[in-house]
């Protein structure tokens, strides 16, 4: 387990996540010229392991060290070990041979708080596995050794620093997804997705999170981007991962849900409250009755146009309204992008004429959960109104084929 090391500032602290620096309490140590901190990083990296002269002549002169390299790392060496006996914060440089250590508690060097809390929250309830990794990314100010070497030569020593860093993140981010977070993820996702376009992972994890915020055409135009970015830099078709996501996405699969709080007691199941929005009466009733029939289904209201829908909505507060695209004095899209800036709980499935595709995008853009096309059975509405009710997705085989097509289009 990590000491309170990782809730407070060390007595003595090296940083190399970011520019090479030293504190003791608050005081910022002085580490000297650039060789000086670069030697002392790279011995700190090794901690309590003997580092050989010439692997340190080597990293810091990688190409044609000059004669006098030897001495400049021991002069080096010299004014680190004068500056840490200066500070008296208990850590040492000693030479065996001719070779060099720093002693230290690992713990000291935020490198090795870094591994050390990343290994700590692979086992571990998520709301935990949260804070841990929030605390060992928290130690990252910049690229490792930003300012004490080249890059080829941070990648050199840094042993996958920066992919244990990615890897952290997107672990903290399948915590947070499965915890039910993915309203406050999607601002930070879609940096990093930014960031790193072709890290699949990190894509899903977007994709996902988009379609469980009723964002589900936008969810699949970054599956369309994400595919044009790697066949255009690696000529590659997407992962098993990202293929698996779109198809389970477009099929309404339970498990791209956002995930229902666990109860301690289950409550009585309430029936689905349901609105129906469409300016044909014996469409409306015909649907009223087969959700009536269901038992679980309650229609709580009815509206012919724009107007009549905002007022019934705001009325009855549904958990689902069932909305017609083309309605008198307005259109089906209008009241679905009002219902996802006011009532975010309510989804709306579309029940239309159209498979036309800006009939689709539209719908899905404006906030839409589902797409069902009027001749549906019985059966397939109803399972489509419990399906939007749990915050989850679903639409008809013909529009689930347009969807498809769209995100393969270019």
């Amino acid at each position: 387990m990590i000491s309170g090391l990782v809730g407070s500032r060390a007595e003595w602290e090296l940083r190399l996540l970011g520019p090479v620096e030293a504190y003791v309490g608050d005081r910022r140590i002085e580490l000297g010229p650039r060789k000086s901190r670069f030697i002392l990083a790279v011995l700190a990296l090794e901690a309590n392991q003997l580092v050989s002269l010439d692997r340190l002549i080597d990293l810091t002169w990688p190409v044609s060290p000059p004669r006098t390299a030897a001495n400049a790392v021991m002069v080096c060496i010299s004014q680190s070990r004068k500056m840490l006996s200066e500070a008296a914060c208990g850590v040492v440089l000693v030479r065996q041979g001719n070779a060099y250590a720093l002693r230290t508690d690992p713990l000291r060097v935020d490198v090795h708080r870094f591994r050390a809390l990343v290994a700590q929250a692979q086992d571990v309830p998520d709301e935990e596995r949260v804070g841990l990794l929030d605390r060992a990314l928290d130690l990252w100010h910049g690229p490792a050794l930003e300012g004490a070497a080249p890059a080829e030569i941070r990648a050199t020593l840094c042993h996958g620093l920066e992919e244990a860093r990615l890897v952290a993140i997107e672990d903290r981010l399948a915590a947070k997804l499965r915890l039910g977070s993915h309203r406050e993820l999607i601002g930070e996702l879609t940096r990093l997705v930014a960031a790193n376009p072709l890290r699949e992972h990190i894509v899903a994890q977007y994709m996902l999170a988009l379609h469980r915020c009723g964002r589900t055409s936008d969810a699949l135009a970054v599956y369309q981007t994400t595919r044009q970015h790697l066949a255009t830099e690696l000529g590659l078709d997407p992962g098993p991962e990202l293929q698996s996501l779109q198809s389970a996405i477009l099929r309404g699969d339970q498990y791209t849900a956002a995930p229902q709080p666990p109860a301690t007691e289950v409550p009585p199941q309430s029936p689905v409250r349901v609105v129906i929005v469409d300016d044909h009466p014996l469409f409306r009733s015909g649907v009223c009755l087969a959700l009536e029939s269901a038992g679980d289904i309650e229609v709580v209201g009815e509206a012919g146009d724009v107007d009549d829908a905002f007022d019934v909505i705001r009325r009855t507060a549904p958990d689902v309204v069932i909305m017609d695209l083309h309605l008198p004095s307005g259109s089906g899209v209008q009241v679905t992008r009002m219902l996802a800036a006011e009532h975010p709980a309510t989804g709306v499935l579309v029940m239309t004429m159209s498979e036309a595709d800006d009939a689709i995008v539209g719908a899905l853009r404006a906030g839409a959960r589902g797409y069902l096309v009027k001749g549906t059975g019985r059966a397939e509405v109803l399972q489509a109104v419990r399906t939007v009710a749990r915050g989850s997705s679903v639409f008809s085989r013909g529009v689930a084929s347009r969807l498809a097509a769209l995100a393969a289009a270019p």
